[in-house]
């Protein structure tokens, strides 16, 4: 598991809502919430989304939608995003040649 993935998931399970929550869990697992990993554009958009709608589904000042709200707040400012280590070995793998010239014009600065 990534480190970012790690963090993510780590935080999930130290609340104890998240057993109520199980699809977040499971997809921050499968790295849906990861920068490189995810088919999404915006992962951590959608993964603060899902969090404060999860916030939301529980009576307002609940520790529960606390718990939830502050994984949300985490991922609005960055401990949730990929590390510079994981996007040298996303760069690294990439294989398409548009994409390889790309990465090494940004390289290059």
């Amino acid at each position: 598991m990534k480190p970012s993935t790690k963090r993510l998931v780590d935080a999930l399970l130290a609340v104890e809502p998240c057993l109520q929550r199980e699809d977040l869990l499971r997809a921050a697992r499968e790295g849906y919430f990861h920068d490189f990993d995810s088919n999404s554009a915006t992962p951590i958009l959608t993964l603060v989304h899902n969090l404060e709608t999860a916030a939301q589904s529980f009576p307002p000042g609940s520790p529960r939608g606390a718990a939830f709200q502050a994984i949300a707040n985490r991922a609005k400012q960055g401990d949730f995003d990929a590390g510079r280590e994981e996007a040298e070995d996303w760069a690294a793998a990439q294989t398409d040649p548009e994409m390889r010239r790309l990465i090494e014009r940004i390289k290059k600065g």
